[in-house]
């Protein structure tokens, strides 16, 4: 893997969207919403936010308020996001669940 030495090779390298979805997946698996969100806004600026918000249908102020450490955006939101990064949002089993299942369901 190439080490990313300045922010122009980030960004550059945050372009690629293989390289932004494995960043991306990487930050979702930790569980924090807060790093999650400061990742999607570091793609987002590499991407270009003004490109970005025209392709998402949002103004590009919402975007930017959308993606602050303390925002609480609309799930919507950030589908607009993803859609207009080109990327899905899916979801996978976890290794260990969080409960168990079998007190769950009594």
């Amino acid at each position: 893997m190439k080490r990313i030495r300045n922010e122009e090779e980030a960004i550059e390298h945050l372009n690629e969207p293989a390289n932004a979805a494995s960043y991306l997946n990487g930050a979702a698996a930790h569980g924090d919403v807060e790093m999650l969100m400061i990742c999607l806004e570091k793609v987002a600026k590499a991407r270009g936010m003004s490109k970005l918000a025209d392709k998402a249908g949002l103004a590009r102020g919402s975007i930017y308020r959308a993606l602050q450490r303390e925002s609480k955006p609309h799930f919507e939101t950030i589908m607009k996001i993803a859609g207009a990064l080109d990327m899905n949002i899916t979801f996978t089993p976890r290794a260990m669940p969080l409960f168990d299942q079998d007190k769950s369901t009594k």
